[in-house]
C-alpha cells in the first residue's frame, strides 16, 4: 500500500471516527434522536469518500451512483437532524432542490466517468453538485432553523465547504489541464480535495459538537 493510498484512507477514517463519536454521545442521551442523525451524516459522508477518487483509482458509473446517493442521504440527514434539534413542528427539508441537484450531478458524473478517460469533468460535476447541496442546506437552515448566534457556527462551516468546492471546481482546467484517471493521485487537485474534505469534516463536526455541548449546558441550567 503506497503513501497516496494511505493518505486517501486517512480522510474517510477521520470522518468515520466523528460518526462513531456521535453514536457514543447519543448513548448517553438517547432521548435526543438528532444526535444519532448527526452520526448518520458522517457515516454517509465516510461511505461517499471511500467510493470517491480519493480512495479508488478505477471509478465506474455504479460506484459514482452509490457514492452520490450516500452524499445526498447525508445532506437530508443533516437538515433533518437540525430541525429535530430545534423541535420544529414542520420540517422544511428542500426535498425537490436537493433531489434535483443530486440526480443531475450524479447523471452528469456517471456519464463523464463512462465517456472520458480524463477526470476533469467528473471533478467539475461532483464538486459543483456538492457545493450546491451545501448552499441549499445552509440556506434552508439559515431561513428556518437557526435562532441563536451560536447556531450559526454550523451554517458558516457548511458555507466554507461550499466556497472551497466552488473554487476547486472553477480552477480544475486552468491549473492542471487534462487529468487522467490513472494519474489523479499525483496531481495538486488530489491533495486539494483531501484538504477540503478533512477541513470541512473537522469544521462541521466541531460546530455540531459545540451545539450539542451548548444544549447539554442549557438542559443542566434549566434543571437547576
Amino acid at each position: 500500500m503506497d503513501i497516496n493510498h494511505l493518505s486517501g484512507l486517512f480522510v474517510p477514517t477521520v470522518v468515520a471516527m466523528f460518526a462513531t463519536a456521535f453514536v457514543i454521545l447519543w448513548l448517553f442521551q438517547k432521548q435526543k434522536r438528532h444526535i444519532l442523525g448527526f452520526a448518520g451524516v458522517f457515516f454517509m459522508f465516510a461511505i461517499a469518500l471511500i467510493l470517491s477518487p480519493i480512495m479508488l483509482t478505477n471509478i465506474t458509473p455504479p460506484i459514482v451512483i452509490i457514492g452520490n446517493v450516500a452524499v445526498i442521504s447525508g445532506f437530508f440527514l443533516l437538515v433533518w437532524s437540525i430541525f429535530k434539534r430545534e423541535k420544529k413542528q414542520g420540517i422544511h427539508i428542500p426535498i425537490w432542490a436537493i433531489t434535483t441537484v443530486g440526480i443531475t450531478g450524479t447523471i452528469t458524473t456517471a456519464w463523464a466517468t463512462a465517456a472520458f478517460d480524463s477526470i476533469n469533468l467528473q471533478i467539475v460535476s461532483n464538486t459543483t453538485m456538492f457545493s450546491l447541496l451545501c448552499l441549499i442546506s445552509a440556506a434552508c437552515l439559515k431561513q428556518h432553523a437557526f435562532q441563536k448566534s451560536i447556531e450559526c457556527l454550523i451554517f458558516w462551516s457548511i458555507m466554507a465547504c461550499s466556497v472551497q468546492l466552488s473554487v476547486l471546481a472553477g480552477t480544475t482546467f486552468f491549473f492542471e489541464g487534462a487529468i487522467e484517471n490513472a494519474n489523479f493521485k499525483e496531481t495538486g487537485f488530489w491533495v486539494a480535495i483531501n484538504l477540503i474534505a478533512i477541513t470541512s469534516a473537522i469544521l462541521m463536526a466541531l460546530s455540531i459538537f459545540v451545539l450539542c455541548a451548548f444544549d447539554s449546558f442549557t438542559d443542566a441550567r434549566d434543571e437547576a
